[in-house]
């Protein structure tokens, strides 16, 4: 899949643009911008240029002076193809120098989902260019060509006539095509949430008193009543750019998430909550006392992260202004002349009482087993002609012609006298196929259009490409196997079911049949899911009307525990070790991770693809390592039911045993150094020992502290080593220790 946000210009094939994808020798070429369409037979640019004589009067006042008709196409020419081709292998031999054999650059074709294309000449008033006629959707196959007629005025014509010479343009062309491209390593949040409530309140109290009892009617009646509306919406995208830093990068992925939180307010409007009507409110007969309480909400909400590796919609937005044609050369080198593409011609010139229709087919030719798409075109339209074919008109305008479409960049021109300003022409097609003696015909076809297409999907050949989307084989899956079927009784279509195995080296498929009917209906697919290790998941009965479908990784969400310490971790506690893990019971899914938290590294965050997030658990275990070299278990353990992981323990003096040793009462005139040995023991979890030299001039020792398992158990012993100037050594507490629960200890220098 192609990899928008790394593009490569290359020496020497100007107006392309290289891109690379997750394949390193797969490459995909795009044009800077579009062109004028050149005749692969002639080599010539396929447009015309016709002048009226005198401009033309029409009933509502309007007047036409010229009409200008040419092609766009959107498509790198084959040598830019094959000189890119020749760049990127040597690109390719440079970064793998030792491969045996050398790898060759492979280019790939694009997949086109939509588009549009639009023409702006001149002005937009209508003062000059009266009227501009396009398919407004360029063929997303091939050359990706849209024919355009222009319609001018007298002024509009002459300016043009003389702006469409030399140098320069005046025809600006614009494309707006949509391609699947797989997000950069950037982290895209979009989200929405809204809330109404509705409140009420009603309370009634009748105390019928003498009154009540000697004429019968209410003596005191008290009614309290609150209500309240609330409403509240908040929203917005997140862009984290990661490493990305180019602007136009991260403004393309702004734009698409903003996209889809557009997309998905529009399905999540909250309703409006009606207020309590009157007939609620009111109070039964022989009511003493009542009491109401109502309230209703409504929320609707949106949240969802997109990640490196996810399918986004690109558009690269190809657009410029095409050049004139007397700056172009032809085969032979020298520039075209512009008396061969213009001509004038009189007010009564057939051409000003004709249908001028471009036939086209949007299919994929080259891999769909489709030999031809045959086409008949007639005029008049069948309700104005006898059951011979003659029109019923006396003398009327009568033509026919067949048309053999067999390449997507294929155009058939039909063109017609006309009668009473009549544009109805009737048409009908048969698709031949490859291999099936059996053809697909429509017939009994009427319109006006000036662009007949005939789709895919209006073939009789079923076509829907599959695709791997985020889907992480790397770590996590193995294989996704695709069942997808298609079925129409309406059109007496019998299901047809076919199994694709995606993997990391096939991530493409392509679902076809002949069906022999228009496609009407949606194509049922099941994604059975094989994760590393051998278990798997399969998400079944997925629906799409689309050509081109994309199988995403099962998990919708993803699921984030904060784990932070308890405690000082500079002085009392050394390490935290976290164990964490996940486990959807439903689904089969489990996944662990273990984290460390030390001075160097205090804080952790943990995050988890994920199901859904209201299902299952996380939970921990570990262990607190101190300073003092001890240890112990983190409680409580279990399971999480916060985002946020506590995990430690304060230090509490009351368990600890701190011991200061001062050399103070030691002569550093006869001594070199004394060296203490601490020892403590409870007799069970707790045994450290710790030496301490003591030197002349030198700071004194730090504390030694202990955390006690034993509060009521702080006695521990010593003794020491003298090392006299004199060269002797005194000892002190041998063989039998010292025992002792003072805090501080002064050793002295025993006798000799």
């Amino acid at each position: 899949m192609l990899l928008f946000d790394n593009p490569m210009i290359l020496d020497g094939v100007p107006g392309v643009v290289a891109y690379g994808s997750s394949n390193p020798d797969e490459y995909y070429l795009l044009a800077t911008q579009p062109r004028i369409r050149i005749d692969e037979t002639t080599g010539n640019p396929l447009f015309a240029f016709m002048e009226y004589r005198n401009p033309i009067e029409r009933a509502d006042g309007t007047k036409g002076g010229a009409f200008m008709i040419f092609d766009s196409e959107f498509v790198v020419p084959s040598d830019a193809t094959t000189k890119a081709k020749e760049l990127l292998t040597e690109q390719l031999h440079a970064r793998f120098p030792n491969m045996n054999p050398p790898p060759q650059a492979r280019i790939g074709t694009l997949n086109f989902l939509r588009g549009t294309a639009s023409l702006h000449c001149l002005d937009d008033s209508g003062g000059l260019v009266q009227k501009i006629e396009t398919q407004a959707a360029p063929a997303l196959y091939g050359k990706m060509i849209c024919p355009f007629t222009v319609e001018l005025s007298p002024e509009g014509a002459t300016l043009a006539a003389q702006a469409l010479q030399g140098q320069g343009g005046i025809l600006q062309i614009a494309y707006d095509v949509f391609l699947p491209v797989r997000l950069p390593p950037v982290k895209a949040h979009a989200w929405f949430f809204s809330e109404k409530i509705m409140s009420f309140y009603q309370r009634v109290d009748i105390d019928p008193g003498w009154h009540f009892l000697w004429w019968g009617h209410d003596a005191d009646r008290t009614e309290k009543v609150r209500e309240f509306f609330r409403q509240s919406e908040s929203g917005g995208v997140f862009i984290d750019p990661g490493a990305v830093t180019d602007e136009k990068v991260i403004s393309t992925v702004r734009d698409w998430a903003y996209g889809q939180l557009d997309d998905a307010l529009k399905r999540m409007i909250v309703g409006d909550i009606n207020p309590v009507s009157e007939d609620a409110r009111k109070v039964p007969d022989g009511t003493r006392s009542l009491t109401r309480s109502f309230l209703e909400s409504r929320v609707s909400n949106f949240d969802r992260w997109f990640f490196e590796g996810h399918n986004m919609e690109w558009n690269p937005q190809p657009r410029g202004t095409l050049p004139n044609i007397t700056s172009m050369t032809g085969k032979d080198g020298k520039p075209f002349k512009w008396s061969d593409f213009a001509r004038t011609v009189d007010l009564d010139d057939p051409f000003f009482k004709t249908i001028n229709l471009n036939i086209m087919a949007n299919a994929d030719f080259a891999n769909l087993p489709i030999f031809s798409v045959d086409v008949h075109c007639e005029y008049p339209a069948p309700d104005k002609r006898n059951s011979d074919g003659t029109p019923k008109k006396a003398g009327g305008a009568h033509t026919a012609h067949d048309y053999r479409l067999q390449k997507s960049d294929d155009i058939g021109k039909f063109a017609s006298f006309t009668d009473d300003n009549d544009l109805r022409y009737s048409y009908s097609y048969k698709v031949n196929f490859k291999g099936d003696a059996q053809p697909f015909e429509m017939k009994g076809q009427v319109s006006d259009s000036t662009v007949l297409t005939v789709d895919v999907d209006s073939t009789g050949c079923l076509a829907v490409d599959i695709g791997v989307g985020n889907v992480n084989f790397d770590q996590m899956f193995d294989a996704l196997i695709v069942d997808i079927r298609y079925e129409d009784k309406a059109n007496k279509v019998a299901a047809v079911e076919q199994q694709f195995v995606l993997d990391k080296d096939h991530r493409t498929a392509r679902f076809s049949a002949i069906i022999h009917a228009a496609r009407t209906e949606a194509c049922v697919y099941d994604v059975t899911y094989q994760f590393k290790g051998g278990r798997q998941y399969t998400v079944k009965d997925q629906k799409s009307f689309s050509r081109q479908i994309y199988i995403n990784s099962p998990f919708t969400d993803q699921k984030t525990v904060h784990v932070r310490p308890i405690g000082d971790l500079t002085n009392d506690i050394s390490n935290i070790f976290v164990d964490l893990q996940y486990e959807d019971h439903d689904k089969g899914y489990v996944v662990s991770q273990s984290v460390a938290l030390n001075k160097g590294n205090p804080f952790a965050d943990w995050s988890v693809p994920v199901f859904d997030r209201s299902k299952g658990k996380v939970t921990y275990s570990g262990t607190i390592q101190f300073a003092d070299g001890t240890a112990q278990d983190i409680t409580p353990s279990g399971e999480l039911t916060k985002d946020t992981l506590m995990v430690g323990r304060q230090r509490d003096d009351s368990e600890m045993l701190t011991v200061t040793v001062l050399p103070d009462a030691l002569d550093f005139t006869k001594l070199k150094l004394a060296k203490v040995s601490l020892h403590y023991s409870d007799g069970a979890a707790t045994d450290l020992a710790k030496d301490i030299i003591l030197r002349a001039n030198a700071a004194p020792p730090p504390p030694w502290s202990i955390r006690l398992a034993d509060k009521t158990k702080r006695q521990y012993d010593w003794h020491a080593e003298y090392h006299m100037t004199d060269g002797s050594v005194r000892q002190q507490g041998v063989p039998k220790p010292v025992t002792t629960t003072d805090l501080t200890l002064i050793p002295e220098i025993p006798p000799a």
